[in-house]
């Protein structure tokens, strides 16, 4: 697996299934963004690639109410590697990055660094200036520059909660470690 810190790094890739997302703990929900990216590279000969953001976007837009991760950059990037990844660009998240409009992020970062030709987010994905950009509006670009979007339900536990990084760590918090098992699909860990 390749790491790069700054999209502008990336090689010519020749053709991607990226997926996006902070992926902290790398749980059920985002195992889900990952099987999507590996059929549709299966599928089409594309490069598996992961956006992430380095730090936490909350830690550069909203200090104060930043969340504790789940865990560290280092085990991210591992557990991403066993996933089978391919490329992972850990964004540098700094106030110019998050001032891209959508637009500008669509032209920038996913056609001309990444190469994406199919898409995979969450299905409340924001992104762009102040979340200007979901859903309807990269499926909009899609269409015009070539490239597959495809959105990924909500993935529930068997009560119906939503699986998410923020469970996990309400889960953690409380000593639930065997909720928190639930949500990640493997037991949690501390890296020290």
């Amino acid at each position: 697996m390749r790491v790069f810190s700054d999209r502008r790094e990336v090689p010519p890739l020749g053709g991607s299934a990226v997926t996006i997302g902070n992926f902290d703990g790398l749980h059920q929900g985002h195992r889900a963004l990952l099987a999507a990216v590996d059929a549709a590279a299966r599928d089409r000969g594309l490069t598996r690639t992961v956006l992430t953001f380095e730090p936490h976007p909350a830690e550069v837009l909203a200090p104060g109410r930043a969340p504790t991760r789940v865990c560290p950059r280092s085990e991210k990037l591992r557990l991403l590697e066993a996933a089978g990844v391919d490329v992972v660009v850990a964004q540098r998240f700094e106030a110019s990055f998050a001032a891209l409009s959508p637009q500008a992020f669509i032209q920038d970062v996913l056609l001309d660094s990444l190469a994406a030709r199919h898409v995979v987010v969450g299905y409340d994905f924001g992104f762009g200036r102040r979340r200007a950009g979901d859903v309807s509006t990269l499926r909009a670009a899609g269409e015009v520059h070539g490239f597959a979007v495809q959105a990924i339900q909500a993935q529930r536990l068997d009560d119906g909660t939503v699986a998410s990084s923020t469970l996990v760590r309400e889960a953690v918090r409380s000593g639930e470690v065997a909720r928190a098992r639930g949500v990640l699909g493997r037991w949690f860990s501390v890296v020290g």
